[in-house]
C-alpha cells in the first residue's frame, strides 16, 4: 500500500481479508506494508480506513506493518483495524515483528495470534510479537495471543 507523490491520494477504504501469504524467508520483506514517506496536505492523502482481518502470515520481517512515515504531517492514518489474523515464524534478522504500527490515530489490534518466532545466533535480541509507537488515541489492543518467540544465542 504505497503511492509515489500521493500528497492527496492515499490509499484508502480496502479491506485484506481471508488470505494466505508466505514469503521466502531467506528475504527481508514486509507481507502487508503500508508507508509513507512524505508530507501530505489533507486527510485525503492518508493511508486511512484499512481493515486487516483472517489472514495466514508466514516467513518474512514483519507480518503486518503500519506506518504513516514518522510524523512528517499534522495528518495521521486514521480508523485502520488489524483482527483475527495468525502470524507466525516471523524472524530473519535483528528487528522482527508480528504487528508493528505507528503513527496511527483510533487505530484497533484485536484477536490476533503472534506465535513461533525464531532469530538465530548472528542477530542482536530484538524480536517483538506486537509492537506499537507514537499512536494517538484511542487505540484499542486486545484480546491478542503472543507465544512462542525465542532468541538462539550460540
Amino acid at each position: 500500500m504505497y503511492k509515489r507523490q500521493a500528497e492527496k491520494d492515499g490509499c484508502q477504504n480496502y479491506t485484506i481479508q481471508n488470505c494466505t501469504l508466505t514469503a521466502d524467508s531467506a528475504q527481508d520483506c514486509r507481507l502487508i506494508y503500508s508507508h509513507r514517506n512524505m508530507s501530505v496536505i489533507d486527510f485525503a492523502g492518508t493511508n486511512s480506513n484499512i481493515k486487516i482481518l483472517n489472514n495466514s502470515i508466514s516467513k518474512g520481517r514483519f507480518g503486518i506493518m503500519l506506518n504513516d512515515g514518522g510524523g512528517l504531517t499534522p495528518y495521521p492514518d486514521e480508523n485502520n483495524e488489524i483482527a483475527g489474523n495468525t502470524i507466525f515464524k516471523i524472524g530473519i534478522n535483528n528487528n522482527n515483528s508480528g504487528i508493528n504500527a505507528a503513527d496511527q490515530k483510533n487505530f484497533l489490534i484485536h484477536d490476533n495470534e503472534v506465535k513461533d518466532f525464531k532469530t538465530g545466533p548472528n542477530y542482536a535480541d530484538w524480536i517483538r510479537g506486537i509492537s506499537i509507537g507514537n499512536c494517538i488515541g484511542p487505540v484499542s489492543i486486545y484480546n491478542n495471543k503472543v507465544h512462542g518467540l525465542s532468541l538462539i544465542h550460540i
